[in-house]
């Protein structure tokens, strides 16, 4: 686990009378500290910010939403377990969703 973590998101929905309504879009950034790998605290991962976005599009009780994660493809270790045991973290990860409300 990282000693500090922290993480920010800003989300806009464009309202009724606008130039886009109905539309929306977020971003935002995830930061992670460097981390040991080892059980004697020799081995640090570096630190990693990792950025994030959406944009999505409503209509009545339907959503159709896109989301990003790791926006910039950014190749990071996400943990250790020993010297020779180190994982990637998951690169960009591209969703879409269409939901209903009702």
């Amino acid at each position: 686990m990282p000693r500090h973590s922290a993480s920010l998101w800003a989300d806009y929905r464009f309202g009724e009378g606008s130039l886009l309504p109905g539309f929306g879009f977020g971003g935002g950034l995830r930061y992670m500290s460097s981390r040991f790998g080892d059980n004697a605290n020799t081995l640090r991962s570096p630190s990693v910010t990792l950025a994030d976005a959406s944009i999505s599009h409503q209509t009545g009780p339907y959503k159709l939403s896109v989301n990003a994660s790791n926006l910039f493809d950014k190749t990071y270790v996400s943990s250790c377990s020993g010297a020779f045991y180190c994982y990637y973290g998951t690169g960009r990860t591209v969703i879409g969703t269409l939901s209903y409300r009702w």
